[in-house]
């Protein structure tokens, strides 16, 4: 289970109609089906226990983990700060519940009210937003400070996360983002950059020490736990620190692919079969 696809749809549309109880026809009827159900983190085993009424044996974690070997070989490029002194970096899909929109107020409280013109902002990814929030951005007056790459090949993407001083995650409070694990938190880690994101439980979960975080969808005090990064060298090398320790140590694939691969070792076995 990779996604709340009833917390999705309330988050997009803002409603429960006939749309809602289909999906979550949909995800009684998968989960009726399985033998075994692979959650993400701790929230999404507890909704296959009790929303999806499966056995706490059928439910295992498996989280998403980085490729070290691959974070390891790539090379900060200084070029791609656009001759400023620091580089922030948001790196994901900019939907309605992904919080772009709250990052670039965030963004022209840090240009505008605190004169913050030496951190340049990179938004990477796709996403049906991307064309409000340009406008947003040319509206507020900071996008001298605001680069959208679009969707980049996987490489270029580590290339921003070499060279970044910060990462961003600005996902807000709501009931899907409380409980879900987004890939880019891990990404960030693997890298060793410190991340600022809003109070959600399971980001906390993943990230503990390796962040900052800010009063859920406040975008001021988002700004603020931003500039204090950017006012702290120490500070950023030690929440980096506690990130990819995390990494190297539980959160990364080597480890993850082993509890997959013991999963469907059970599965298939005829003495243990779940």
């Amino acid at each position: 289970m990779h996604d709340l696809s009833p917390e999705l749809y309330e988050v997009k549309f803002g409603r429960h109609g006939l749309g809602y109880k289909i999906v979550r026809l949909f995800e009684r009827l998968t989960f009726r089906a399985a033998h075994l159900s692979i959650a993400t983190n701790e929230s999404y085993r507890e909704i296959a226990i009790s929303r999806g009424e499966m056995k706490p044996e059928q439910v295992l974690v498996v989280q998403t983990g980085a490729d070290l070997c691959e974070v390891n070989g790539t090379q900060p490029e200084s070029k791609l700060k656009r001759g400023k002194r620091h580089l922030v970096v948001f790196v994901g899909c900019m939907e309605i519940q992904d919080g772009v929109r709250l990052l670039i107020e965030s963004i022209q409280y840090l240009v505008k009210q605190r004169g913050r013109g030496d951190a340049q902002f990179v938004l990477i990814g796709p996403g049906s937003q991307v064309p409000q929030l340009k406008t947003l951005a040319r509206q507020l007056h900071v996008e001298n400070s605001v680069e959208f790459t679009g969707l980049l090949a996987h490489e270029r993407v580590n290339s921003y996360l070499a060279t970044a001083d910060i990462c961003v995650a600005p996902d807000p409070l709501n009931a899907l983002n409380d409980r879900s694990t987004m890939i880019k938190h891990l990404e960030y880690m693997a890298f060793g950059k410190p991340v600022v994101l809003y109070d959600l439980k399971e980001g906390r979960s993943t990230l503990g020490n390796g962040a900052l975080y800010a009063r859920p969808n406040d975008p001021i005090d988002f700004a603020d736990k931003i500039e204090a990064l950017l006012e702290s060298e120490s500070l950023r090398k030690t929440l980096g620190e506690h990130g990819r320790k995390r990494v190297e140590e539980q959160l990364n694939w080597r480890v993850q692919s082993a509890k997959f691969v013991d999963a469907f070792a059970r599965l298939l076995s005829d003495d243990s079969r779940i």
